[in-house]
């Protein structure tokens, strides 16, 4: 990624007007971000989502651009802060942000404020930690594969977070967000009687450890939220969010082993679970992940309209290897058995800077 430093005077002079939380430096200016070029197929034409659409045509390219500014200073106490601005940078992209926030680190641990992911998604290890490819199961080919199923997550919704010193290998997070509908300005706030859910509250905690040559993480993961009450509105049928999974990676040198558990027993109730195998060649990395989902009655477990209740499978092999600096070749191949069966796959050129 590629450094500017903003050192004008008329910076400095700003900074200094801010008496004793002026920054010990210069705040550091960082552009980053990555282009990537997808093609995508699968057996069954459901590339737009529908098994019954009767396309002809089971393939498409698609292309997947963000551009990353992210800005760091520190205070002459030795806090660090900063913010970070991912934007979309795709052709006809109605949502230009994908996460957008405030950070403030230092001995008491770290705090994060905006739209970016919460604790609950942050904190969880499993399977597709060690993946490979794009994400094995949970790659960039969810489309035609079927989402990944793990705990309920408040995705980029507008929230804030604290993250806890790692001590001993450990380490634990919590969020709040007040309405997961909410992930943008406040004139564009989705409101508190939608069919969203409120008063979210994510938690985890997680270890990292090495013994022996063995790595070790461990994790356990919840989140909670109230179905706002509007009778209709929505997908969640009034239903509070009551999600739980526990996960964990072991490394021996280039080979890593990784897997999860979880249940949500309210909302979207279910039981899903992650296994996986990953291995290094030098530059080459490869992976098979496998995901497990039981839901309990008629509810829809991907984008591939499968609303049947039936216990779902998904098998990925995956890999990526680094053709030069920033520069990486990436594919997975998935098998989906769910009401129906089908193969589908992904194979991308990124570059990354």
């Amino acid at each position: 990624m590629k450094k500017v430093l903003l050192g004008s005077t008329a910076l400095a002079g700003a900074f200094l007007a801010m008496g004793p939380a002026q920054p010990a430096h210069a705040l550091d200016v960082i552009l980053g971000g990555f282009v990537a070029f997808e093609a995508i197929g699968a057996s069954e034409n459901v590339l737009d989502g529908d098994l019954d659409n009767g396309a002809d045509r089971s393939y498409q390219f698609s292309t997947n651009n963000e551009l990353h500014v992210r800005v760091q200073g520190e205070t002459e106490g030795g806090t660090l802060y900063g913010a970070k601005i991912e934007f979309e940078a795709d052709q006809g992209t109605d949502n230009n942000v994908d996460e957008a926030g405030l950070f403030f680190s230092g001995g008491f641990g770290r705090v994060e404020l905006g739209a970016d992911d919460g604790a609950e998604d942050i904190m969880l290890v499993d399977a597709t930690t060690i993946s490979a490819g794009t994400g094995g199961a949970d790659g960039d080919f969810d489309t035609v594969a079927g989402t990944n199923i793990d705990i309920i997550d408040t995705s980029d919704a507008v929230k804030a977070s604290y993250f806890t010193p790692r001590i001993a290998g450990f380490q634990a997070g919590v969020s709040f967000t007040p309405d997961t509908g909410d992930f943008g300005d406040n004139g564009n706030l989705s409101g508190s009687r939608n069919g969203d859910f409120e008063n979210s509250v994510g938690a985890g905690l997680n270890y990292e450890g090495e013994f022996g040559g063995l790595a070790l993480g461990l994790s356990a993961v919840g989140h909670w939220a109230e179905a706002e009450e509007t009778p209709g509105a929505g997908s969640n049928s009034g239903d509070d969010i009551k999600s739980y999974a526990v996960g964990g990676t072991l490394g021996v040198g280039d080979l890593q082993f990784g897997g999860s558990w979880g249940q949500n027993t309210d909302a979207a109730e279910l039981d899903f679970a992650t296994a996986g195998v990953a291995y290094a060649f030098g530059v080459v990395n490869t992976s098979f992940t496998y995901n497990w989902v039981n839901p309990d009655g008629d509810i829809e477990l991907s984008s591939g309209g499968l609303s049947d209740g039936s216990t779902r499978h998904i098998f990925v092999v995956s890999g990526d290897v680094g053709l030069a600096p920033g520069l990486t070749l990436t594919g997975d191949v998935a098998y989906t058995d769910a009401e129906e069966e089908w193969v589908s796959g992904i194979a991308t050129v990124n570059l990354a800077f």
